[in-house]
């Protein structure tokens, strides 16, 4: 039994609901998209974070093994008495 005009549903309603079932893929894809390229950029922000703490830290090391007197009794030069 067809619906009489007035139960029919309105071409434009149904035009739009059909227009946003189809950009709601795209919308969860542009979402993801930037939240994808936002990890991205948070991790390359903490790996550079990390490099520059492990240099100082590999700095200092460095340093105090250079100039403290252990690290002096400690290292011999080939060839060297002793």
């Amino acid at each position: 039994m067809p619906l009489s005009p007035s139960r029919q549903p309105c071409g434009r309603v149904s035009n739009l609901n059909q227009f946003t079932r189809k950009m709601i893929s795209f919308l969860y894809l542009g979402v993801i998209i930037v939240i994808f390229i936002a990890g991205i950029v948070i991790f390359s922000w903490l790996l550079l974070l990390g490099a520059i703490v492990g240099a100082v830290l590999f700095l200092l090391a460095w340093i105090r093994d250079r100039f403290s007197e252990e690290g002096k009794k400690n290292s011999k030069k080939i060839g060297s008495p002793g």
